[in-house]
């Protein structure tokens, strides 16, 4: 199982402290941040890449719902709240789960096995889009190199560093550990 990379955004230290014991207790989270505000939150967004955030809901000048609808990239989000008012809108932000203080272990582990299954999910169907891609990618390659073929010279004006010294269109295609040659020829 990869790694869950976590940011903690809560204006409380005591619940911040808290769900980073919880976190320490399974193997497969790892905490990137703390932060106390959604202003703090979103600077740290900009420089690091997390799959799930622990988020409040009232916080200081930025309520965490606002602020989650404003991101555009959006990571996985379990709120972490006193308030179960906001319930109904967390669906509006695709929460993976809502949680309501005081949070007992069982159901922040129930909560974290269901943003780990859509973690696992949304990987491997990213895994299948990268591969269909390449494949279709390389199909498209060899239709228009064999109709480029048909007039002469205009392949080498497409790309002339894809072509050794005879000539020969080389193209490599890396993929995690897969590594894949392409020889074509006019």
């Amino acid at each position: 199982m990869k790694t869950i990379h976590c940011l903690l955004v809560d204006d409380e230290k005591l619940a911040l402290d808290v769900l980073e014991l919880y976190i320490q207790k399974l193997d497969y989270l790892e905490i990137e941040g703390r932060c106390s505000s959604a202003e703090e939150a979103s600077l740290f967004l900009e420089q690091h890449h997390v799959d799930l955030i622990f988020l409040d809901i009232q916080m200081p000048k930025c309520n965490g719902m606002e602020w989650m609808k404003s991101l555009e990239n959006k990571p996985k989000v379990i709120f972490c709240t006193a308030f179960d008012r906001f319930a109904v809108e967390s669906y509006d932000v695709d929460a993976v789960d809502y949680l309501l203080k005081p949070i007992s272990f069982d159901r922040f582990q129930k909560a974290v096995q269901k943003a780990k299954d859509i973690i696992q999910k949304d990987a491997q169907a990213g895994s299948r889009l990268k591969i269909m891609t390449s494949y279709f990618t390389l199909f498209a390659y060899k239709e228009i190199q064999e109709e480029l073929s048909k007039v002469s010279g205009i392949d080498l004006i497409i790309n002339p560093n894809k072509y050794d010294n005879s000539g020969k269109f080389f193209e490599t295609i890396e993929e995690n550990s897969l590594k894949i040659n392409l020889d074509y020829t006019g």
